[in-house]
């Protein structure tokens, strides 16, 4: 009876990982396919963190930021 339930928790447990890898894959591919401009909308409303930000567009993600910073500090 113990042995049962021991694989019963077993399989849920590989269940919720599995479905919460795939999550992770599917949100990591949107993040990668989204433009530069998409990329600052989503940090900006907090749906990303800037560590998420493919290394390909950071400096070009952290650029369109600090314009907004300049922006803002002038008004």
């Amino acid at each position: 009876m113990m042995i049962k339930f021991v694989l019963v928790m077993l399989a849920i447990a590989t269940i919720v990982y599995a479905v919460n890898w795939y999550k992770q894959e599917q949100r990591s591919k949107q993040i990668s396919e989204m433009t530069c401009d998409d990329l600052v909308d989503a940090i900006i409303t907090r749906e990303i963190s800037i560590l998420e930000v493919p290394a390909e567009h950071r400096e070009a993600v952290n650029e369109i930021l600090q314009e907004i910073q300049e922006q803002l500090d002038k008004s």
